[in-house]
């Protein structure tokens, strides 16, 4: 074996160890991120909660029902609020308010609705009370 051939050896192993230790730590970096980004930034994952109430728009083309979240004994009460279409009855999580046991609900009109101050106009606003900047 000549010296040319075991540097181009030895190269080949440590791109081949660079990326089998790199490899691993980008996946659990991405895993961790798209973790942290469902648990903190998006509605998707809240606790289910106990039915409280639900409202109907004025034209009852959606319903929102509020369930009250306070299972968790270290944490305070919270609000959770689902958008029903009524029409294709998808839901989604549209209200996250945290520290709250009292609800007060106003429909502006078939599309807007005022919930405990917060306007969301339907079916795209949402409320979530880790992004209120107030």
């Amino acid at each position: 074996m000549t010296l040319e051939e075991s540097r181009q050896i030895r190269a080949e192993l440590r791109r081949k160890l660079a990326i089998g230790c790199l490899l691993p730590m980008v996946i659990v970096a991405v895993l961790l991120l798209t973790f942290g980004y469902i648990m903190f930034f998006t509605l998707r994952l809240l606790p289910e909660g106990h039915y409280m109430t639900e409202t109907q728009s004025p034209d009852k083309s959606y319903t929102i029902r509020f369930y009250i979240c306070d299972d968790d004994p270290l944490s305070a009460d919270s609000i959770r609020g689902e958008l029903m279409n009524n029409q294709t009855n998808v839901k989604k999580n549209i209200y996250w308010e945290y520290r709250f046991r009292e609800l007060h609900v106003d429909w502006i009109d078939n599309d807007t609705v005022l919930i405990n101050g917060h306007r969301l106009r339907l079916p795209g606003d949402t409320y979530d009370w880790r992004r209120d900047s107030e």
